[in-house]
């Protein structure tokens, strides 16, 4: 078994906006002269709660506040399989490519009407950037296929299994060549 704990340490991944090649491929939404938030027919400066959209969120940077937290527990059985159950609870920021939203309105009720228009009244933009905690739950499988190969299955090195059954038992090759490599080349594990 082990366990992971990165104490108050955790931090969105970094974005861009266009011009920069390597950023989001979209202009600023909130600061975009066209149509950014920011630049709307009122003035607003800053979100709710002193967030910052895709840096800060309504937390601080504490052990309290945010952390990750995992734990793994992994095993080998005599015939080679490996297999590991994993589970981890983390702040998420959407940064991993899936949909999302990253920010949180108010209820558009009577209250939430009258909120919106006191927080626009001060400059503020009637929204928050979110970064919940989740649930993150995982399996894994390593198989270490000694016979043949010398090599841990599913491959790492650049094994492909058509080549597997071109080998036979009266032609092996020395256990440093964990995988098929031109004749007289090592795949680096010599």
């Amino acid at each position: 078994m082990e366990v992971y704990w990165n104490p108050g340490d955790w931090r969105p991944v970094k974005v861009g906006y266009l011009p920069r090649p390597w950023g989001l491929r979209i202009p600023n939404p909130l600061f975009n002269r066209e149509d950014g938030a920011f630049f709307a027919p009122f003035r607003v400066e800053r979100l709710m709660k002193g967030t910052a959209l895709f840096k800060q969120g309504d937390y601080d940077r504490n052990p309290v506040d945010n952390s990750q937290v995992g734990v793994r527990f992994s095993g080998v059985f005599s015939n080679g399989l490996q297999v590991g159950l994993h589970y981890f609870y983390q702040r998420w920021a959407g940064d991993d490519g899936s949909p999302f939203s990253p920010v949180r309105g108010i209820t558009p009720d009577a209250d939430g009407q009258v909120r919106t228009q006191a927080l626009v009244g001060r400059g503020t933009l009637p929204v928050e950037y979110i970064t919940p905690y989740i649930h993150t739950v995982g399996l894994s499988a390593n198989y270490f296929e000694g016979n043949w190969t010398q090599c841990d299955l599913p491959p790492r090195d650049g094994l492909r299994l058509r080549h597997l059954h071109a080998r036979t038992a009266t032609r092996r090759r020395p256990s440093h060549r964990c995988c098929p490599a031109p004749r007289g080349r090592t795949c680096g594990r010599a």
